[in-house]
């Protein structure tokens, strides 16, 4: 058994560089699934072990005003286990000289006794004092200020304060800030009453089932309908789509899913590679394995030999891989948490998940190999001795062999390297795999991130305006008119109206909240993509047209329908005459006119959608410049947005995910890659003496070479050409799935983002079929014709 060993040893270092290749392409497979099963554990893990210590509540619900007696009713609603009371009001803050952007302010009670949705502290102090303030720590950066600073912001009557910063705390229930470039603060109660501010948010959570998102939904219509009863009005309840869990984690989830089934694959195929190594060892080595019969040697010590070897180059595959996967992993998953704005505080991969993953590792290149290597060694000592396993001639004719013999419009050489190619369909068709299934995934991707951005700018082309600023109070379109003509800057605008509306259900009681958009039927801010029915028109007064997102949180409603929604104190049937597609939004469109017959002044939002030039547009203070004269003429701005920043923030946040999935697709294409480059050394070996005899007819060194580098050519362009026709449905359903779980719109796809991406993988599969055969066809150009003719 020891000589067996021996033997199989020095067969694997007969051509060192073919194993190498074969070693690399199973390691690269083995550690990218390793990297995303660890980070799929660990992320599902923390996500739950981070975020449920927070106590996160069941609903938050904004009024008018809260009370003790609010309190004292709250508390002893049925079903309503906890009640804390909180402030949020959406400010302004000053950055720079001449820069505002969004402030949300929050008033806790009891900084060391916070009941729901904690925060915790991360540097300097957690007990603000009067007139200090606490800042989100990825807010700090944004807001451009440091512990030991002071603040500038407004109020809503527009008078200016200033609070000292003294802590830095991470609050996991609000979105990145860096990310949303928006400010959060925290004050107490007391620095809260010294700002002329009181509280108007109430976490609720439930006694029994609190994160069940249905029974959050009955529960607080009910509780809604009794303190609207009482006299309170309650301008928002926000109840997650995920309750009781951090929003990322179905994000997330979804996402590591499709990545560990693609890193899987890659997995699985570099395994096939190793085997392809040791398939190809065994057809070389077949006289030789007769001969070892015919001396005594049993067929299953030289099949325990050769196990024997592939265990040891899996142990070391496995001794490489899983410290490998388990550093990146844990990099990644910190990464990860980072960008949610979480923190990694146990980065630990159970014994029991490495073992899996060891077993893994183990098993599947051992199926994977056993039946090559049971077919290599089980032939007899008589078929083993008249093997010509080595000799074309004797290897069979079948179609594909006829083809590529058969093209007589094709020159000699070519037609050889064709042959070559295709004689071993095995190894043909496992590269054609790899490189097909790696292609496809990368054009996937690579049209995915095209479309992504295509659809992002499109929606973006559909807003007509540069700037959105929402007032702190109604404004008629009389003054606009009138501030707006002392405002050179501003070009054109258009005067909305808005609000946040209740969708009553068909037994009378309160169900989800939704976005409600007041437009001029004839808007020239707003190009409306419209799927089903049509836009809105001069004379709608009930009508509303709906984002198509809508219908996923409400199943029962169709196109045509009616629906109640609450808008102020009363309840209006608006029918539904048209579904829009926008990024992500479930938002109801209504004509202006006929909302402001139907809204109280009161309930009404303004939105004042601006268009400049494009000069003021490109300097940072544009939009500062236009508040500040626009509350020089007595109207005094909420919050405001430029386009090119919202336009930032949902490329940022939608592209990571997009270079998460290239990643995978790369590491599939170099799996690919490594896989051509070990069959084409394996192919040279093969054909050693057809080299030499090739030579002593003169065929020069330059010949050769081309006749390798286009085999290797050929089998990439025959994966080009599959991918190419399966790309189109591969590529629609990528585009599907991957704008759901990026943007929550299904990507536009359009012809320059599908022949694109195939074009650049045409020329990548060009570049790795010549770098493949680099190697080989230099290692043929260096045999000398008397080496060759006695090579066996």
């Amino acid at each position: 058994m020891k000589l067996l060993l021996l033997k199989v040893f020095r067969d694997l270092a007969k051509d060192k560089f073919r194993t190498i290749l074969s070693l690399l392409a199973m390691l690269v497979g083995t550690s990218a699934f390793g990297i995303m099963l660890f980070t799929y554990f660990i992320l599902d893990r923390e996500l739950v072990d981070v975020f449920v210590p927070t106590q996160p509540s069941s609903a938050n619900i904004m009024l008018d005003r809260v009370e003790d007696n609010l309190i004292q009713l709250t508390k002893n609603f049925e079903g309503i286990g906890k009640v804390e009371e909180k402030a949020a009001y959406p400010l302004r803050i000053k950055i720079g000289e001449d820069k505002w952007k969004t402030l949300y302010l929050y008033g806790i009670k009891d900084f060391k006794n916070i009941q729901s949705n904690k925060i915790s502290s991360i540097d300097g102090s957690f007990n603000p004092g009067l007139n200090e303030v606490l800042i989100e720590r990825d807010a700090l950066g944004v807001a451009k200020t440091a512990i030991n600073e002071n603040i500038v912001f407004t109020l809503p009557d527009s008078s200016i304060k200033e609070l000292k910063v003294v802590g830095s705390v991470n609050d996991i229930h609000v979105h990145p800030a860096s990310m949303h470039q928006t400010v959060y603060a925290y004050v107490s109660f007391e620095t809260l009453a010294q700002l002329g501010l009181t509280p108007n948010r109430l976490d609720i959570t439930l006694s029994e089932h609190p994160y069940n998102r249905e029974h959050i939904l009955s529960t607080t219509r009910d509780y809604m309908k009794e303190i609207v009863n009482k006299g309170y009005s309650v301008s928002n309840i926000e109840v997650s789509l995920t309750p009781g869990q951090s929003p990322h984690k179905a994000e997330y989830n979804a996402v590591l899913f499709i990545i560990r089934i693609f890193s899987g694959l890659a997995f699985v195929l570099g395994c096939m590679i190793i085997t392809s190594l040791l398939s190809t060892i065994l057809t070389q080595q077949v006289k030789q394995i007769g001969i070892l019969k015919a001396i005594g040697a049993k067929t299953n010590n030289i099949f325990g030999a050769y196990l024997c070897i592939i265990l040891l180059l899996v142990a070391g595959n496995i001794a490489i891989s899983l410290p490998l996967s388990s550093v990146l992993s844990q990099s990644f998953s910190k990464f990860l948490m980072r960008i949610s704005n979480m923190d990694l505080p146990n980065s630990s991969i159970p014994n029991s998940l490495l073992l899996l993953f060891a077993l893994l590792a183990l098993f599947v290149p051992l199926v994977i190999a056993f039946i090559p290597i049971r077919k290599g060694v089980a032939m007899s000592v008589k078929d083993s001795l008249n093997s010509h396993s080595s000799d074309d001639a004797y290897i069979k004719e079948g179609p594909m062999m006829k083809w590529a013999t058969g093209g007589r419009f094709l020159s000699r050489p070519i037609r050889l390297s064709i042959r070559n190619a295709v004689k071993r369909k095995g190894r043909f068709y496992l590269n054609i795999v790899t490189l097909t299934f790696g292609g496809a995934l990368f054009i996937s991707v690579v049209t995915s991130i095209i479309s992504l951005n295509y659809t992002i700018d499109q929606s973006m082309d559909k807003l007509g305006y540069d700037y959105e600023i929402n007032t702190k109070s109604p404004v008629d379109s009389g003054t606009l008119d009138q501030a707006v003509q002392h405002i050179p800057e501003i070009k054109n605008y258009e005067l909305w109206g808005g609000g946040s509306v209740n969708l009553i259900n068909a037994d009378g009681r309160m169900s989800s909240r939704y976005h409600l958009l007041a437009p001029p039927f004839d808007t020239k801010t707003y190009t409306p993509d419209v799927m089903e029915g049509r836009w809105l028109k001069e004379g709608d007064t009930n009508e509303v047209v709906i984002g198509y997102r809508f219908f996923d949180s409400e199943p029962s409603v169709k196109m045509g329908d009616e629906i109640n929604v609450r808008i102020g104190e009363e309840v209006h049937s608006l029918h539904i005459v048209g579904i829009v597609k926008e990024l992500g939004g479930s938002t109801m469109f209504i004509n202006k006119q006929g909302f402001d017959q139907l809204s109280p002044a009161i309930e009404t939002n303004n939105h004042i959608k601006i268009m400049t030039s494009p000069e003021l547009v490109k300097q940072d203070s544009g939009l500062s410049l236009i508040e500040e004269k626009l509350e020089q003429e007595g109207i005094s701005t909420s919050s405001s947005e430029s386009k090119t920043n919202f336009y930032t923030i949902v490329k940022k946040h939608s592209l990571m995910t997009m270079y998460t999935f290239l990643f995978v697709a790369i590491i599939v294409v170099i799996v690919g890659a490594i896989g051509l480059t070990s069959t084409m050394s394996i192919q040279v070996a093969e054909r050693t003496k057809e080299i030499g005899i090739m030579k002593a007819i003169g065929s020069t060194t330059k010949q050769i070479k081309r006749i390798i580098t286009a085999e290797a050519i050929f089998i990439a362009l025959i994966s080009w050409s599959i991918t190419l026709i399966l790309g189109i449905p591969i590529e629609y359903l990528g585009s599907i799935i991957i704008g759901n779980v990026t943007i929550k719109t299904p990507l536009t796809v359009d012809l320059f983002s599908f022949i694109f991406p195939n074009i650049i993988w045409f020329v990548i599969l060009l570049l790795v079929g010549y770098m493949s055969s680099i190697f080989s066809s230099r290692k043929a150009a260096r045999m000398k014709v008397k080496e060759t003719l006695v090579f066996e």
